[in-house]
């Protein structure tokens, strides 16, 4: 059995690492800022990073050890088009989501009334959210392109 996928997956969360990463730097330093925009936009750079960063670590690992489930015949032809359908399912999802996550930031942007605090978490919360929207669709459709007996299996 391949591995391909699983090693497809890990390498490709290491872009979420990365952003995560840089992320929780860049969010710590506006949180040094004196202003509140920049400091509520380090706040939400912070946190989503760190999450992120974290989601990609677990989702490594996780990529890790059935990449030698699949090596070693531990798992199936049949698991392994299952793991990359959830995969694919859980990507529309969040791409979905992240939209939402955008609309909800401009809103704090729009609906703000000169609270300069507003502003800058609802700014952060666009960069984040539209970050993720264009990475869960382009892997989406990336997983589509390249597995796509596995990702229209019923």
């Amino acid at each position: 059995m391949t591995t391909g996928f699983f090693t497809y997956q890990q390498q490709v969360l290491d872009i979420l690492k990365a952003w995560g990463l840089g992320s929780v730097g860049v969010g710590a330093l506006c949180m040094l800022s004196q202003e509140s925009v920049m400091r509520q936009f380090g706040w939400q750079a912070l946190t989503w990073g760190g999450i992120d960063a974290a989601l990609a670590q677990a989702g490594q690992v996780n990529a890790q050890k059935k990449a030698w489930q699949a090596a070693h015949g531990a798992m199936t032809v049949a698991n392994e088009g299952q793991e990359i359908r959830n995969f694919h399912r859980i990507l529309i999802i969040n791409t979905v989501l992240d939209v939402g996550y955008i609309l909800g930031g401009l809103w704090l942007v729009l609906s703000s009334a000169g609270r300069r605090e507003r502003i800058g978490m609802g700014m952060g919360i666009v960069v984040q959210g539209s970050f993720l929207m264009v990475y869960d669709a382009v892997l989406a459709h990336d997983i589509a392109r390249n597995w796509p007996v596995e990702v229209d299996a019923v």
